[in-house]
């Protein structure tokens, strides 16, 4: 067990070096991958912010997203994304945490020595506007279930 505890520390030694990095690169590529959205590195984090409406959906959204990989050394997610407007307050039935924030994925589903890209998490944002759409319209949430 020493040698796990060892590795996920210097894993996060080495996040921790090379922040800056990370975060100016996952920012380029979202920024090429994703026009809808800006970007800017504020501390140990990158902040985005913009408007979708996915294919399908009734309304355009804006949409705030928090990236933090010292967060997820952490324990702790690496996104945080809100819907900022319309207003989507948090309800047991739809996949949202407490904070009001998007549950796009189920964690012990990924990895745990791979945190997610950005990149990766944007088309997911897209896919729970969708299904939230069709909650509101048949009150039953489409997809896989993790109960919060």
């Amino acid at each position: 067990m020493k040698g796990i505890g060892t590795l996920e520390i210097n894993r996060y030694a080495a996040i921790g070096r090379n922040l800056s990095s990370i975060l100016n690169i996952e920012k380029a590529i979202v920024e090429i991958n994703h026009s809808w959205l800006n970007c800017i590195t504020s501390g140990s984090k990158l902040l985005c912010k913009g408007y979708l409406q996915p294919k399908g959906c009734c309304r355009k959204y804006e949409i705030l997203i928090e990236y933090s990989p010292l967060d997820y050394c952490m324990g702790n997610r690496i996104e945080k994304v809100w819907v900022v407007h319309p207003n989507i307050q948090w309800n047991k039935e739809i996949h949202m945490y407490k904070n009001d924030t998007l549950c796009l994925y189920y964690p012990p589903d990924l990895p745990l020595a791979m945190p997610l890209s950005l990149n990766t998490i944007l088309p997911w944002v897209a896919e729970w506007l969708v299904k939230y759409e069709f909650w509101e319209r048949f009150k039953v949430w489409i997809g896989d279930e993790a109960k919060h």
